[in-house]
């Protein structure tokens, strides 16, 4: 297990924007799994950062299947506790934007652990929102998989309300949902106008990523997969799963990793290449 404070270095490497938000450093837990060096069937293909769902923790089963399929595969995988989930500290969630202040030390110290290799990103639901946020910022994220990931967290804000507390959604108009949301996000340092994934367009120079999502998802519906892939460009891949629900599409008939699994070994092919 790895602790650390989450103040960014100066000399931080290839990051545009080393405070994102105006948020207070933490301690973050993260757990780190390495490649077992007898089953190992070569070199450590790069390092892998799973990052889990809205109030969710690094504990979470699909992580958990995940993080083993990708070390038999020869990832170092990385498991943090986002912060205001698990153990890591803070107050109140980063809702992706924020996060990017915490990811950005995280990959700080696994550059340092593992020198040389690349490092990618796996985010689930909210953590594919900070995911690309942080992909966005950081040069040093080579590729990132997402799976069901909101375009902006303040339009799927109401429906997690409208889900889990049906009687406020019948009391409280959408529009005032998201504007309280806007507002609270300002009140906390962090800008609400930089959240959607149209602001991040062209941020991405070329780097891959793979758009899983369920064409069924009432959470966040698919047309947020198509906004993400327009941000990121021709670099983006998206596949869409008929039938499939917010919940469910991230272990559907074990596809959605096997597509992952496929396209981490491209990227860490093409890393080898370089």
């Amino acid at each position: 297990m790895l602790r650390f404070t989450t103040s960014v270095r100066p000399d931080t490497r290839g990051v545009a924007e080393p405070r994102v938000a105006e948020l207070a450093a933490i301690e973050m837990v993260v757990d780190v799994f390495e490649p077992d060096s007898d089953q190992a069937t070569g070199e450590v293909a790069g390092v892998v950062v799973l990052l889990h769902g809205l109030y969710e923790s690094r504990r979470h089963p699909d992580l958990s299947r995940w993080r083993q399929a990708l070390v038999d595969d020869g990832w170092v995988t990385a498991v943090p506790d986002l912060r205001g989930h698990g153990e890591s500290g803070g107050d109140f969630f980063g809702w992706g934007l924020g996060d990017v202040d915490d990811l950005t030390p995280l990959a700080d110290e696994l550059a340092d652990a593992f020198p040389g290799r690349p490092i990618v990103v796996v985010g689930f639901s909210y953590g594919g929102l900070a995911a690309l946020h942080w992909m966005a910022r950081d040069a040093r994220v080579e590729a990132a998989v997402v799976i069901a990931s909101p375009a902006d967290p303040a339009e799927t804000l109401p429906v997690f309300v409208a889900r889990w507390a049906g009687a406020l959604a019948w009391t409280a108009p959408r529009s005032w949902l998201t504007a309280a949301f806007r507002a609270r996000l300002d009140d906390l340092g962090i800008n609400a106008n930089q959240l959607p994934a149209e602001t991040l367009a062209g941020r991405f120079d070329g780097r891959p990523v793979l758009i899983l999502h369920g064409q069924a998802d009432r959470l966040v519906p698919p047309d947020h997969a198509e906004r993400w892939a327009a941000a990121v460009g021709p670099s983006a891949r998206v596949i869409l799963w008929p039938d499939q629900r917010h919940g469910t599409i991230a272990w559907y008939r074990g596809q959605a990793l096997a597509d992952g699994r496929a396209f981490l070994r491209d990227q860490a092919g093409t890393a080898s290449d370089r």
